[in-house]
């Protein structure tokens, strides 16, 4: 009994770690040694926000939450970035201007009940759509300062309004 124990034992730690000795070639990172630490680390950098050949940056479905949430927070690594990214439209009015945006609706609070979104600006001169159409944004990710908050937002290329519309609401 014991035998077949330790063989088991030993069979699923094969099947953890594997049996493999070839070497796996990582790509798109790059390595960082620290000197001050001694030490090294891997900085996984995405092929989309180091190239920057004007192919826009997708903001997708699946990932729409962390992808924005990426750009907010990682903001260096983006400004000056194309970045295309689709959703239902709206505006508000705040200290006398018009503020644009792209949204979708997310978990909030109460349920349900959230919004994820990121500002546009064009020029005064543009018709914008109708609050909830569906939108197509292509720009450049700025930074701003709006009274003593920095933040980044979208220098409008092209906006289109689409029939086809993508999922309202989304979790990740």
């Amino acid at each position: 009994m014991k035998v077949v124990r330790s063989l088991t034992t030993v069979l699923f730690l094969l099947l953890l770690t594997g049996c493999s000795s070839a070497q796996v070639k990582v790509e798109n990172q790059k390595k960082i040694v620290d000197s001050k630490n001694n030490t090294n680390k891997i900085e996984n950098k995405k092929d989309s926000v180091v190239s920057n050949d004007g192919t826009p940056i997708e903001i997708k479905e699946k990932m729409f939450i962390a992808q924005l949430d990426d750009i907010f927070n990682n903001s260096d690594d983006y400004i000056g970035r194309t970045i295309k990214i689709e959703g239902l439209y709206n505006s508000l009015e705040a200290d006398g201007k018009t503020l644009n945006y792209v949204y979708r609706h997310s978990p909030g609070c109460c349920g349900n009940d959230g919004i994820v979104c990121i500002e546009f600006v064009g020029n005064d001169k543009m018709k914008m759509p109708n609050p909830d159409d569906w939108i197509e944004v292509t720009g450049k990710i700025e930074e701003y300062k709006d009274k003593e908050v920095k933040s980044v937002r979208i220098r409008l290329e092209t906006l289109n309004v689409k029939t086809q519309r993508g999922k309202k609401f989304v979790s990740q």
